[in-house]
């Protein structure tokens, strides 16, 4: 590459010696202002980290909204399975805090019950328990037994440690 090519690849300040804005004289201690291949490197290698650092940023950005989309799509699931739960017949009012237990009918019907398999004995066995419910604060139920469990502890587990990281350093 010929000195010529490099200099109009750089954008050099033109000289102009009513206003000593830059001297390209004086500069000296950086560069040396005669060597437009020095300059040209310079440039690229500026250029080069701009867009290395332009693209992590926007590969952590993606990382970030794929864990939201799949956080957005959890909240969606649950408030879908709370409102089918809120549907489940029960012939009381629910207070949040207390546990209701999911029954389901031989005839494929479901019930809650303040009841759990214990107490009712033995006419538990007319009925299939599904599991027991926590109504919470919400108004959403978080599974203490049952089907749901299993995903309900795991993602209090996940929100617990995604907690204790943002506290860490």
């Amino acid at each position: 590459m010929d000195r010529q090519n490099v200099k109009e690849l750089i954008p050099f300040v033109p000289k102009n010696e009513a206003s000593n804005v830059v001297s390209v004289d004086n500069v000296h201690r950086i560069h040396d202002a005669n060597d437009p291949a020095l300059l040209y490197n310079s440039l690229v290698a500026a250029k080069q980290t701009v867009r290395i650092s332009a693209n992590s940023k926007l590969t952590a950005l993606g990382k970030q909204m794929d864990f939201l989309i799949k956080e957005a799509n959890k909240v969606v699931e649950k408030a879908k399975r709370d409102e089918q739960l809120h549907n489940v017949p029960c012939n009381l009012r629910k207070i949040v805090g207390n546990v209701y237990y999911l029954y389901e009918k031989d005839t494929g019907s479901k019930f809650f019950s303040m009841l759990s398999p214990a107490d009712w004995g033995e006419q538990a066995a007319k009925f299939l328990y599904v599991g027991a419910y926590r109504l919470e604060a919400d108004h959403g139920f978080t599974c203490l037994e049952g089907d749901d469990a299993a995903e309900d502890t795991q993602e209090e587990n996940d929100r617990f440690r995604q907690m204790v990281n943002r506290i860490t350093y």
